[in-house]
C-alpha cells in the first residue's frame, strides 16, 4: 500500500547500476551499451533499497543501432534474469 509515510518511488530512467565502476564508466561512453556492461553490484542494490526505491523500469532489448534485434533482445533478457 502506498501512503504518505511510504510513497511509491520508481526509477524510470531505464538503468540500475553502480556508475563508479570502470565497467560502468566505459559503458557510459557508448551510445547503446548492453546490460552485461553495467555494474549491478551490492552497492547499486543497497543504494536503491536505502533510497526507498519501490520499482525500476528498465528498457530491455534492441532499441537502435547495428545489433541483430532478436538476438540482442534475448541476450538482454538473459542478463537481467541472471541479475
Amino acid at each position: 500500500m502506498t501512503t504518505a509515510a511510504h510513497p511509491m518511488i520508481v526509477n524510470a530512467l531505464g538503468q540500475l547500476d553502480n556508475p563508479n565502476t570502470p565497467a560502468a564508466r566505459a559503458a557510459a561512453t557508448q551510445l547503446n551499451p548492453d546490460s552485461a556492461q553495467l555494474a549491478v553490484d551490492a552497492r547499486a542494490i543497497a543504494e536503491a533499497r536505502d533510497s526507498g526505491l519501490t520499482a525500476v523500469n528498465i528498457t530491455l532489448g534492441y532499441t537502435m543501432g547495428d545489433l541483430p534485434p532478436y538476438e540482442h533482445t534475448l541476450d538482454e533478457i538473459a542478463v537481467w534474469d541472471g541479475i
